[in-house]
């Protein structure tokens, strides 16, 4: 019996051990916020490829005609603007940063994401855009620009964050308002926009609730 009661204590402790772990770890695709424990940022900012598995997912659920499908393309002549192909069919900038899109739909998108990463990880995390603030954190005065004027893959190799200086201006969590991205010397510097254009994407915060 006291082998018994021991055996089962031990595997107690493995599975709460085990659940505290799969808490504390990071949502996927994203690194902690410096000075924040549950505040986490996504490495790169939301690819094209990601935007697809989003549309897919929403034609599965809704309809290819549905409203709420047809609401989340981005706009095509922007995104073209920046690629130079049709966005359904290529598959030559999956890794690049999406661009094309609205304040609304960034948001949209980031209110999918909670739903199916919470209940895919079996956890409350809630995704939201990031502000100055948190853009501050993560690159710890490190805004000098790497790169000339343009858009690049995400695939950096794994680094804790990119592109935030070097690849597409970014949404901030106040509507209208990004950081400037690759094209300023300060990456940082507040840039207006009020439509979607080719240079401007998102990325997503998490926060563990």
């Amino acid at each position: 019996m006291q082998n018994f009661k021991a055996t089962f204590i031990i595997f107690l402790g493995t599975i709460l051990l085990s659940s505290f772990a799969a808490y504390r770890k990071n949502p996927a695709g994203t690194s902690s916020i410096p000075g924040h424990s549950n505040k986490f940022l996504d490495k790169t900012e939301i690819t094209n490829i990601a935007w697809k598995e989003y549309l897919y997912d929403i034609k599965e659920t809704e309809g290819e005609d549905s409203e709420e499908y047809k609401e989340l393309l981005p706009d095509l002549a922007v995104w073209e603007m920046a690629y130079g192909e049709d966005f359904i069919s290529s598959s030559a900038y999956n890794d690049y940063p999406l661009v094309g899109v609205s304040y609304q739909q960034a948001l949209a998108y980031c209110k999918w994401r909670s739903a199916r990463v919470s209940e895919k990880e079996h956890r409350k995390i809630e995704y939201s855009l990031p502000s100055l603030k948190e853009y501050k954190l993560v690159t710890q005065g490190k805004t000098e620009n790497k790169m000339a004027e343009g858009l690049y893959s995400t695939n950096f190799g794994f680094r804790t964050f990119s592109g935030i200086c070097e690849n597409a201006a970014e949404m901030t969590n106040k509507e209208g308002t990004s950081i400037a991205g690759y094209n300023r010397t300060t990456c940082l510097e507040l840039k207006e926009y009020s439509a979607p254009t080719p240079s401007l994407g998102f990325r997503c915060m998490a926060v563990l609730k």
